[in-house]
């Protein structure tokens, strides 16, 4: 079965039907980065590069562990995930 599911990025503000917060503070575990990933970004220790290869290996290992939250997302038609950026 292919699951066509839209993803749009934005800042925390948006209100959407969508909106999918992922923030490390308030947001859906199962898909918000750590803290190591935002404060090396944020610190200039790592590159986006390696920030998103990092936040794509932790989203591998999140649909392992969080299947049910996963089902949830992939329901959905399209959704806008928001953070602080």
């Amino acid at each position: 079965m292919i699951i066509i599911l839209q993803i749009y990025t934005s800042q925390f503000r948006y209100s959407g039907i969508d909106r999918q917060d992922i923030t490390i503070k308030s947001g859906n575990k199962a898909f918000s980065p750590t803290w190591g990933m935002v404060m090396g970004y944020k610190n200039k220790l790592i590159t986006e590069e390696q920030y998103t290869i990092q936040y794509l290996q932790m989203l591998d290992e999140s649909l392992r562990k969080n299947k049910s939250e996963w089902d949830k997302l992939l329901s959905m038609d399209e959704v806008t995930f928001v953070c602080y950026w």
